[in-house]
């Protein structure tokens, strides 16, 4: 199993952040320029039971992929997990917490647990880009999430 995490100061309180990424257009907002995602159905709630169904590039292939989300119990947030999709298994939990020093800020948490199918062509596909791939998406997802609150509160 691989593991990836990323974390970053935001500026803006938990709730506030929470609603910025629940509200619509924003799983649009955060996809990066550079991925050819399709979108079939976007989740409407983050709170549970709901699906998002895209289509995804991998090398010269395309991939249908299928994520259940459900709300965190103890903190902000939410879990999604592949139903069907090119990972074996995948599971990414999207936390958001409150800082110790300001109520004005919050971290944002992504944490992302994976295994690539054992087939050699799929392992051969996925395994050699993908935490390279996860890695600069969460980070670019971070920076535009940032970049916005920053705007917002500037207007």
């Amino acid at each position: 199993m691989t593991e990836i995490a990323q974390r970053s100061l935001m500026p803006a309180a938990a709730d506030e952040l929470f609603a910025w990424q629940a509200r619509p257009g924003a799983f649009e907002r955060l996809l990066p320029p550079w991925e050819q995602v399709e979108l079939r159905r976007v989740a409407r709630s983050l709170s549970g039971g709901e699906q998002a169904e895209f289509v995804i590039p991998i090398g010269p292939l395309r991939q249908r992929w299928v994520a259940d989300h459900d709300a965190l119990a103890d903190v902000i947030g939410f879990r999604d997990h592949q139903i069907v999709g090119p990972f074996e298994r995948r599971e990414r939990t999207h936390r958001i917490t409150t800082t110790e020093n300001s109520d004005e800020a919050s971290w944002l948490e992504d944490h992302i647990q994976y295994d690539v199918p054992q087939e050699a062509f799929e392992r051969f596909l996925l395994g050699r880009s993908m935490r390279k791939s996860l890695n600069r998406t969460f980070a670019y997802r971070h920076r535009v999430t940032t970049a916005d609150l920053v705007a917002h509160h500037a207007a």
